[in-house]
């Protein structure tokens, strides 16, 4: 269930003073979890965040905001040297991540049809080339950054300059890393590159992947019991485009289910909860799969929900749809909580992306999962929703950041969304609380509080001295 916004007691006082200290005391250099020393040779390390996710991920600029915090001199628990690379693409995400290309006859060939393709969409999410192979837009953009090779023929519906427009990386990118090879005195080294020779020049390489489902394959409470499990399966009616259901043999459904594996059984392996867990599994192993980039391979994956999103009234309950439409800061009561088991949120947040931290819970409890691969937030897999919530409903205070307060530009108080104007003569929303007045994307406070979510849970997986019993239920 939603939270309500968590009180600044002395419990969270007493957590937070021990983060600071953890971050700012003499035992904080050093691995941390991720086994990334500070220096090498006397030189900043130099580590590489692989910046993964739709849309949201770009928006108040938070991946730039979490680098310029970890290498601001302010910043004393860490000796690294910090560089973004961008992999964010609009639209939707999940199946579309983990995919790479599928044929004719594999059953995830009709399935990527339920996102737009070419012609539908100036951002596309898949294409078609000429001998009937399906291409994931966001995943050729991950592989052109790791193998400077971009996989997408221009062929068929691919040879659409959208493709090429918006699937590739960027031709070059600002570089500035440590040469070892050079004197001290010479460093760090600053060039225009292409993003995959920048890469190359890192010494670690994160992925910072901050992802919901794909919009098309939403994960919700089915069954409408209060909890997301194994026996919530999707809904045809809730699949936009039709044309992705059927299966190479069959209709794709069992009833009025989606039978994803098409095996003409429903079963957890069906589950939207199981399939989602397994699009972060499929991508996070490839990521730092050796065989695979070689080199280039990533030496850790950090998987994040994402925050708040208000949308799609449909998915409310009949009675509530006008209110949710006419007014996003309506504040639903207790009552209207109650009824709806399979929507225990106090606000018209949009309870697909709320119930995708269960899928994150299943990631971390597979059997044999890589030890690379990390919560972004060690013990919570709600911390990037809850924070943004509380921004939402009371805003944040100085005491809900752990980035040093002496970072150029990190707030001290961000009102709350409530609190705001969102339309006429005094609209506000654009600066006031964490999201501009769509509700959906973040303005620049919410792109510090996103990046303020990602700090602090990295602060026990880089620096050594930040003691486990701080985070053991997360940053909340």
């Amino acid at each position: 269930m939603h939270a309500e916004p968590v009180s600044t007691g002395p419990l969270r006082a007493a957590r937070i003073a021990a983060i600071a200290a953890a971050l700012i005391g003499p035992h904080a250099h050093g691995a941390g979890a991720l086994g990334i020393p500070d220096t090498i040779d006397g030189y900043p390390t130099n580590v590489g965040f692989l910046i993964l996710g739709h849309s949201t991920s770009a928006q108040g600029a938070y991946p730039a905001k979490l680098v310029a915090t970890l290498n601001d001199p302010s910043h004393v628990a860490d000796g690294r040297h910090y560089v973004q690379f961008n992999a964010v693409t609009g639209g939707d995400g999940g199946l579309l991540w983990s995919l790479v290309s599928a044929p004719a006859g594999d059953t995830r060939y009709e399935r990527v049809t339920a996102s737009l393709g070419v012609g539908e969409s100036p951002q596309p999410q898949w294409c078609e080339d000429a001998s009937a192979m399906r291409w994931s837009c966001r995943r050729a953009k991950v592989e052109h950054l790791l193998t400077a090779s971009f996989p997408i023929p221009a062929s068929g519906t691919c040879g659409d300059v959208s493709v090429a427009n918006g699937c590739r990386q960027p031709a070059t990118m600002s570089c500035t890393w440590y040469d070892r090879a050079l004197p001290p005195a010479q460093n760090p080294v600053t060039q225009t590159l292409a993003p995959h020779d920048c890469w190359q020049r890192m010494d670690y390489r994160v992925a910072l992947l901050q992802d919901t489902s794909n919009r098309s394959w939403p994960l919700d409470d089915y069954d409408v019991d209060g909890a997301v499990g194994t026996a919530d399966f999707w809904l045809a009616d809730r699949i936009p485009r039709s044309r992705a259901l059927p299966c190479p043999a069959s209709s794709g459904l069992v009833g009025s289910s989606v039978d994803w594996d098409c095996d003409l059984l429903l079963d957890a392996d069906d589950a939207a909860l199981t399939v989602y867990a397994g699009w972060l599994r499929e991508l996070s192993t490839a990521l730092v799969d050796d065989a695979r980039y070689g080199s280039r391979a990533l030496d850790a994956v950090l998987v994040s929900h994402k925050p708040v999103e208000m949308g799609n009234c449909q998915v409310w309950p009949v009675a509530e749809r006008s209110t949710c439409s006419a007014n996003r800061h309506a504040v639903r009561t207790a009552q209207q909580i109650a009824a709806t088991p399979d929507r225990p949120l106090d606000h018209y947040y949009l309870p697909t992306v709320f119930w995708e931290y269960r899928s994150i819970e299943a990631l971390f409890a597979t059997a044999g999962l890589d030890p690379r691969i990390h919560a972004s937030s060690p013990g919570d897999a709600r911390a990037m929703w809850d924070r943004s919530a509380r921004c939402y409903a009371a805003g944040l205070g100085a005491i809900d950041f752990t980035i040093p307060a002496a970072v150029p530009g990190r707030p001290t108080l961000i009102a709350a969304d409530d609190s705001e104007t969102d339309a006429g003569a005094g609209a506000d929303a654009g600066s006031v609380g964490c999201m501009v007045s769509d509700h959906v994307h973040h303005n620049d406070n919410g792109g510090w509080m996103m990046a303020e979510v990602w700090y602090a849970g990295l602060a026990r997986l880089l620096w050594i001295g930040a003691a486990d019993a701080v985070f053991a239920n997360g940053f909340e």
